[in-house]
C-alpha cells in the first residue's frame, strides 16, 4: 500500500477490498456505492477524530410531522453519525419540528415519538446514539392521542 496513492473520503479505488487511511481523520474504510449509485466510503473503524463522511439516509415522516414539515419523505446527505445527530439536523432544517424529536434534558426521543431504523425502535437499540449507515431508512412517527 506504500507505493499506491493515498485515498481520501470520496475517492473510489477499483479494488473495493483495498483499505485506505483517511489522512484528516485517521479512519479506515473501503469504497462502495450508495443507494443512489454514487461512490461512498464505508468507514470500518475510527481512531481519534471522526472525519466528515457524508452518507445518504431517507427520513419518512408520518402524521402531524408530515403535515408540519410539508414533506412525506426526505432523502438527504448528512455527516451525522447517529440517529440523534440526524434528528437534531431535522429540527434545525424544519423549524416546525424543533423540540418535537429530541428531548435534550432526558437524552432520548421527545415524548412518545417513535423513531425507527430498519423497522426497529431506536429506544430498543442504542437510543439517540444508534449509529447511522449509508442507505438507512429512518421513520418518524409522532405520538397521537385521542379517539
Amino acid at each position: 500500500m506504500d507505493d499506491e496513492p493515498e485515498l481520501v473520503v470520496g475517492d473510489v479505488d477499483p479494488d473495493p477490498e483495498r483499505v485506505a487511511v483517511v489522512a484528516h481523520g485517521r479512519a479506515t474504510g473501503r469504497a462502495r456505492k450508495s443507494p443512489s449509485g454514487r461512490p461512498r466510503w464505508e468507514i470500518t473503524s475510527r481512531r481519534g477524530r471522526t472525519p466528515d463522511v457524508t452518507i445518504e439516509v431517507e427520513c419518512r415522516l408520518f402524521g402531524p410531522f408530515r403535515e408540519d414539515a410539508g414533506v412525506d419523505a426526505v432523502v438527504r446527505e448528512t455527516t451525522a453519525t447517529t440517529v440523534g445527530g440526524l434528528l437534531r439536523e431535522l429540527e434545525r432544517d424544519y423549524p416546525a419540528l424543533a423540540g418535537r424529536l429530541v428531548d435534550e434534558a432526558a437524552g432520548t426521543t421527545a415524548g412518545s415519538t417513535v423513531v425507527t431504523k430498519a423497522k426497529k425502535n431506536v429506544r430498543h437499540l442504542d437510543g439517540l446514539d444508534t449509529p447511522l449507515t449509508d442507505g438507512d431508512v429512518i421513520r418518524l412517527v409522532p405520538s397521537v392521542y385521542g379517539g
